[in-house]
């Protein structure tokens, strides 16, 4: 009596058990909303949510449910190797794509473009039952087999390059502020219009300011999809959506009235800049109501970054705060914002300050959309799982590699190792007590130099030629400091 009173209980005790397990499971496999928000070129250190100048009341709401790394950086010190990190979850220097893609009327020429051999996070995430949609600057090949239908998303709506006018001409309320690379106010060609849906339709858009056009844009897509029952996104119908705005990249282009209350940034280029720095954070939280309007922010991962660092061919990098500026691998290049809110609000309103680059945003989103599968070999990236789990080593002590041929730069240990390509001496800095690279201290720490360049070479061994070399290499003074940059294609 008393040995079958135990098996019973047993069974009991294994079916409860069995019952939890299969809980857990479930849990587990909910697929969460991503929702990923990139912008342009972007000085972490610009913006009140670092500390910052610049009023981001939006991209604060990101932080208070989120993680704010103070340490993110781009993968390359141009947007489209850098935004092909992001997609591949990769180096793009693995598969050959070393160098920005240029305009759009090269590149269709030269085929220039994302490999078809590289399946790219969207593809990864239709395949798995997410509805996909991309919004802004493509960047990743304008030829027709290249465009972003045909490489993972359901719907697209945006520009084929990098950038693009942001209104006509002589509009009314607007100040455009002259660059180097754009001396009058442009206009849209053919080739650099905005463009929607399957079949590539043109756009007329360019009477209203595009930040805010494609803001409005994305909060009526998520409000339309809401509306309907047979794709709300739910638990059953989960959403991928990148929003890939332009701003605030060149041409600097603002609206009078995001001027206003916005502090003097010391120059017409920065204030300039600081204004589409508002409008961004404004259409940000355009974003943000939708996805609460339609119920999908709690469950949802949604990560804000940045293609690289401030320009400093356009003028717009803060001169008192990090060395140098995008196209160069200095850190004023390379460090962005990165800001990530976790699905039910893991670690909100916490900080973390280890380095972390865009494929670990790629190895992010795969682990929470397909758990199974979240060490797949071919991606460079680690979860960010693992800081929330305290697994700070792990990021801490990998090396971290950008290149774009002279320039090359490796972090490791907080040590990061500069060749600008003049000389192909190499240059070492320790950014835990020299964050602005101006003490170099190689010739006092030979061994160091000699390990690095060592782990530089094995890492550059296993990488691909480059597919296409559309860049120069110039030296340009940048705040007064001689710095070494990748003139970008014209």
């Amino acid at each position: 009596m008393y040995v079958s009173y135990f098996c019973r209980l047993l069974a009991i005790a294994l079916c409860a058990l069995l019952a939890s397990c299969g809980e857990t499971n479930t849990q587990q496999q909910v697929q969460p909303h991503v929702i990923l928000i990139t912008a342009g070129d972007l000085a972490q250190s610009d913006l009140s949510a670092y500390g910052g100048p610049i009023p981001t009341p939006n991209i604060e709401r990101i932080v208070q449910k989120g993680v704010l790394f103070t340490q993110g950086y781009a993968a390359a010190a141009q947007a489209g190797p850098s935004r092909a990190a992001l997609a591949s979850g990769q180096y793009p220097q693995r598969f050959g794509f070393m160098f920005d893609t240029g305009p759009v009327r090269p590149t269709i020429r030269d085929n220039i473009g994302m490999p078809d051999t590289i399946t790219m996070v969207q593809e990864r995430l239709r395949a798995l039952g997410y509805k996909t949609a991309m919004f802004g600057s493509w960047n990743l090949g304008a030829r027709p087999e290249f465009y972003a239908t045909k490489r993972g998303f359901d719907y697209f709506w945006g520009t084929l390059g990098d950038s693009t006018a942001y209104i006509a001409p002589r509009e009314e309320g607007v100040v455009f502020t002259k660059t180097a690379r754009y001396r009058l106010p442009p206009s849209r060609s053919r080739f650099n219009t905005v463009f929607s849906g399957a079949l590539a339709d043109t756009v007329n858009n360019n009477k209203r300011y595009l930040t805010d056009d494609m803001g409005d844009k994305v909060a009526d897509y998520i409000e339309r999809i809401a509306n309907d029952a047979s794709t709300a996104p739910s638990e059953d119908k989960p959403l991928f959506l990148w929003a890939a705005f332009h701003a605030p990249r060149a041409p600097l282009t603002a609206l009078e009235e995001d001027f206003d209350g916005l502090p003097d940034l010391g120059s017409k280029e920065r204030n300039t800049y600081g204004a589409m720095v508002r409008a961004l954070d404004r259409n940000i939280g355009k974003i943000l109501d939708a996805l609460e309007a339609a119920g999908a922010a709690d469950n949802a991962l949604i990560v804000f970054t940045a293609d690289r660092g401030c320009d400093a061919l356009a003028g717009t990098c803060p001169c008192e705060g990090l060395r140098g500026g995008a196209p160069s691998v200095r850190q004023g290049g390379l460090i962005v914002p990165f800001i990530a809110a976790f699905p039910g609000g893991k670690q909100a309103g916490t900080s973390v300050d280890v380095p972390v680059m865009p494929f670990d945003i790629t190895a992010t989103i795969m682990d929470y959309a397909d758990p199974e599968d979240r060490l797949l070999p071919e991606f460079d990236g680690r979860s960010l799982t693992e800081l929330l789990e305290g697994k700070l080593r792990r990021f801490e002590q990998r090396p971290l590699f950008w290149q774009q041929t002279p320039l090359v730069a490796m972090l490791m240990n907080g040590q990061k190792l500069v060749a600008n390509g003049e000389d192909n001496v190499p240059e070492l800095f320790d950014l835990s007590v020299d964050p602005q690279e101006q003490n170099d201290i190689a010739s006092a720490n030979a061994y160091a130099v000699s390990d690095m360049e060592t782990r530089l070479d094995v890492w550059q061994q296993a990488n691909t030629y480059p597919k296409w070399l559309s860049s120069t290499y110039k030296s340009r003074t940048v705040c007064g400091t001689k710095e070494y940059i990748i003139e970008p294609p014209r």
